[in-house]
């Protein structure tokens, strides 16, 4: 039994040493300290460790931090305002040194049902998911605020609406700004989506049939049915 453990434990360690990838993102979320012991392990790591592109995503998760206030404020009750100005919203940003709120610009329309309760900060930006084909984002720096398009559907039409089951994952890894969207089509597949740095559009970064996943690895199917 132990023998068997212990070979598992060998061919998982295979697994990922032989994954560039996973092994870069495993990397990425070490200590610095433990990093630069790591170069040790292997020539390997010693030169994905060194690359200067490896460095360059280390230091966006090192500048990836939120700002340090930024209150969002509208009706909570909008949908009983008659006055055609009710989706009207206003961004206030607050200043650790001045420990004071100011206005950034004027108040502005948002897409219906934008989802400001789960915004993503990336790349010094806050962005936000709308179920019409564009959503926000907004510049901390220049406070600015300007749009990004929705990713189209897999049958090609517009992106139509917005549900945490078509996009069950929002969010950044290593300075990008992901999405996760599930095929509506053939649930066992899903598209790891990246947003180009200019924020023109979607692209699609990995592509993932659960189907083939669950053959070969056959115990996470008989995990899932419990």
């Amino acid at each position: 039994m132990a023998d068997n453990n212990l070979a598992n434990q060998t061919s998982s360690a295979e697994m990922v040493e032989s994954n560039q990838d996973l092994l870069t993102q495993i990397l990425l979320h070490f200590p610095v300290k433990s990093l630069l012991k790591s170069r040790c392990v292997s020539k390997r790591w010693l030169s994905l460790i060194s690359d200067p592109q490896f460095a360059a995503k280390i230091s966006h998760l090192n500048v990836n931090l939120g700002p340090s206030g930024l209150y969002f404020y509208g009706s909570p009750f909008g949908f009983l305002n008659f006055d055609t100005n009710h989706n009207m919203l206003k961004i206030e940003i607050f200043s650790s040194e001045n420990k004071a709120w100011t206005d950034s610009g004027g108040p502005f329309e948002a897409p219906h049902y934008t989802d400001f309760e789960h915004g993503v900060f990336c790349n010094g930006a806050i962005h936000w998911l709308s179920p019409t084909d564009v959503s926000l984002y907004f510049d901390v720096e220049t406070e600015s605020l300007k749009t990004m398009a929705m990713p189209r559907t897999q049958t090609g039409g517009p992106s139509g609406y917005w549900s945490s089951q078509r996009f069950p994952y929002f969010g950044q890894c290593a300075g990008c700004l992901h999405l996760i969207e599930v095929d509506s089509i053939s649930k066992p597949r899903f598209h790891i989506l990246e947003m180009k740095p200019d924020h023109s559009h979607w692209c699609d970064k990995y592509r993932v049939n659960l189907n083939n996943v669950a053959s070969e690895f056959p115990e996470i199917a008989r995990r899932g049915k419990r």
